[in-house]
């Protein structure tokens, strides 16, 4: 009830933000429809052919990836409110390469946590986590299945 009641007053304040925001909204609805339809029939049809081991390994690694982000985003937020020391800032500056502000800044900064002037806690943080986790996810994908007896 309370997503839908968001997704009301989101669409409300789409509508009424300009003269074309009923037409804008229901061009965003149909664009978004379409889209994820397409989406999920590509989906289906790719996940039929894609050998369950390796569909569950890729996803596996993206959560990982997405765990590192989301502690060196902590570790960030942390800094700025001085609990944390920031162990230099910047470590590097690689925004003339690559900046947060385009698209493929963007996408990588929200996939795997990019950030083009990390400081050094973030640094630890985003490896501490990959390594524990990576190594968690290790150890329990070597224990021998439990055999049930009959």
């Amino acid at each position: 009830m309370r997503e839908g009641s968001e997704t009301v007053l989101f669409l409300y304040g789409v509508a009424t933000d300009n003269a074309n925001g009923i037409q804008d909204m229901l061009a965003g609805a149909a664009l978004g429809f379409g889209s994820g339809t397409l989406v999920a029939s590509l989906l289906y049809a790719g996940l039929l052919r894609i050998p369950v081991r390796w569909f569950f390994a890729a996803t596996g690694t993206m959560v990982l990836l997405l765990a590192a982000s989301m502690a060196s985003q902590a570790a960030r937020l942390l800094i700025q409110a001085d609990v944390l020391p920031s162990l230099a800032t910047p470590i590097w500056n690689t925004s003339h390469y690559l900046s947060q502000n385009t698209v493929g800044g963007t996408i990588l900064h929200g996939l795997i946590g990019y950030d083009a002037q990390p400081a050094g806690m973030q640094v630890v943080a985003y490896l501490g986590v990959l390594i524990a986790i990576a190594c968690g996810m290790l150890w329990v994908s070597r224990r021998a299945p439990l055999v049930q007896a009959s």
